[in-house]
């Protein structure tokens, strides 16, 4: 048996939590062992610290201090966006394996840079959009790849999330463009359903292992919230093989959909949830269900470890593979230009404190209608001018 590799964890807040819940999982199965934790906010984590200091494990206020250690292979980091993309080089520089947690960065610039650190590095960087190692997404790919629904044609998502003040108190970065010099880029297509985006982008690949090549881009922010950044999206991505991504989301309602992608082809559909379930309607033949459902997170740090111990496994998402979506988010904001404020008329507060939400008038309705088969864009996130590939800001934040 292999010896367990040794792990740093950056952030134990937030998401951290599952990170730390996860990982003393993999630890059980002899895989892997945590030696050491930073955040500069570890105090507000009491019994998280105390069960970790039982373990024997190093707790830390600053990340360098981890990375410093020379008996960690691979640092995960855990940590708001706008510190991504400095922690990771960080990382990187210290000659340290990288388990990022998605989105990867804010820009496409701050990508540029990442890649350059690895490849100076000649480590691993995996990107923790978890739907990539779930079994349903590889066998749903296979299936689109193969020809079950004949040559693909749309790939569409239409989905609302609730996101109540709560939400946008508990961070200083929640909805914001940037805090302080560091990009932010807080919203539906960049946080919460970034995964949406990067997975659309692979099913929209040409082959089983490719993700879309985009040609070029087009979207809408919007906001009901009285934020810096954006609550509602539409974008749309035009790929080389004439594939047409395009996606809905919104935090400005009182609903919570399910997670499906929906992909059209010219002799069938197929449809794919984040809970594991496809659905395989062909224009001719018997309609077809699978379910491979599974832990996400846990799918994709078990990817993750073996990529480290077989060279011949590669991440789930690498740094590089994280370019499509960052060209569809990046180049949905210059599309839009921004983040307009929708019709004050149409705006709606519902409830209280902590549960106040907002809607819009008509928005719930275009995203049924939307969602039905992707061809009604939503009037009330009408996209703006098409983005050419190469012409996307490196560096665009509002």
């Amino acid at each position: 048996m292999s010896k367990p590799i040794s792990i740093g964890l950056i952030g134990i807040g937030g998401y951290g939590h599952q990170h730390l819940s996860t990982l003393r999982t993999l630890q059980g199965a002899g895989i892997c062992k945590l030696v050491a934790v930073a955040d500069p906010f570890a105090n507000q984590h009491q019994g998280d610290v105390a069960a970790l200091k039982n373990e024997g494990v190093e707790i830390y206020d600053e990340a360098e201090k981890l990375c410093a250690r020379e008996n960690i292979a691979a640092v995960f980091i855990a940590t708001p966006i706008f510190l991504h993309a400095s922690q990771t080089l960080l990382a990187l520089d210290a000659g340290k394996h990288v388990y990022l947690e998605k989105p990867p960065c804010a820009t496409l610039g701050e990508l540029e840079q990442l890649l350059n650190a690895q490849m100076r590095a000649q480590k691993i960087c995996a990107v923790g959009f978890q739907m990539q190692a779930t079994p349903a997404m590889r066998f749903a790919k296979k299936q689109i790849s193969d020809g079950a629904i004949g040559k693909l044609k749309t790939v569409h998502a239409s989905i609302r999330w609730r996101r109540d003040d709560a939400y946008y108190e508990r961070a200083a970065w929640a909805g914001k463009w940037r805090l302080g010099a560091q990009p932010v880029f807080d919203g539906p297509a960049t946080n919460a359903l970034a995964h949406v985006v990067h997975a659309a982008m692979f099913l929209a690949g040409a082959r089983e292992e490719a993700w879309g090549k985009v040609i070029r881009v087009r979207g809408n922010l919007k906001k009901a919230r009285a934020i810096e950044s954006y609550d509602s999206s539409y974008l749309e991505v035009e790929t080389e093989t004439g594939v047409q991504v395009r996606l809905a989301f919104t935090h400005a309602s009182g609903e919570q959909d399910a997670v499906v992608l929906h992909c059209a082809g010219e002799n069938g559909n197929l449809s794919l949830s984040w809970s594991g379930e496809i659905i395989h309607a062909p224009r001719i033949g018997p309609l077809r269900e699978y379910s491979l459902s599974c832990d996400p997170h846990y799918a994709a740090l078990f990817n993750f470890f073996q990529s480290l111990g077989n060279k011949e496994i590669e991440p789930a998402t690498t740094l590089e593979n994280t370019r499509p979506y960052l060209q569809a988010v990046n180049g949905a904001l210059q599309s839009s230009g921004g983040a307009a404020m929708f019709d004050a008329e149409t705006i709606q507060s519902i409830g209280e404190d902590a549960e106040r939400h907002f809607s819009v008038a008509g928005l719930d309705e275009e995203f049924v209608d939307f969602g039905h088969d992707g061809g009604s864009t939503p009037s009330l996130l009408k996209p703006g001018a098409w983005i050419e590939v190469d012409a996307i800001a490196g560096n665009l934040i509002v």
